[in-house]
């Protein structure tokens, strides 16, 4: 295809640099709705058990972790809700449209995409703090992703 996609972790915003350019990106979509700026009063929580005024950042926040084009062009944002146990798969034509949204209910990290169009990714258990390798098989259909 000769681009690379490159999805904010948040907001959500996706764009598009062509072949040998890593300046002057092509927006092609933007969702400040479904995942809005980080800003440092968001990100940044009081820690009272630490000092009364002390402040720690918040790691697991909501954000995008993985874009992939898919095998017939279309592009699979991932946008990963740790605290909600949930993630966000959005399938968007080459143009930037949004034509498919599914909530899945764990909070798969996504990673990395196989030659095949599968997806390598990971979640956390909440209970063990440990992460647990996946490798998941999306399928674009008519009217259901997954």
């Amino acid at each position: 295809m000769g681009r690379i996609f490159f999805s904010y972790g948040a907001p959500l915003r996706i764009v598009r640099f062509e072949a040998g350019s890593t300046t002057d990106p092509h927006l092609l979509t933007e969702d400040l709705e479904t995942l809005p700026e980080l800003r440092e009063e968001e990100i940044y929580t009081a820690a009272p058990d630490i000092h009364p005024d002390a402040r720690t950042f918040w790691w697991w926040h909501d954000r995008t972790t993985g874009v992939f084009a898919l095998p017939d062009g279309r592009i699979l944002n991932v946008i990963t809700r740790y605290h909600r146990g949930d993630s966000v798969w959005d399938v968007y034509a080459p143009d930037g449209r949004l034509e498919r949204r599914r909530i899945v209910d764990k909070a798969y990290y996504a990673y990395h995409s196989t030659v095949d169009g599968r997806i390598l990714g990971a979640y956390r258990d909440p209970d063990t703090d440990e992460y647990v390798a996946v490798i998941l098989e999306v399928q674009v259909e008519s009217s259901t992703l997954f």
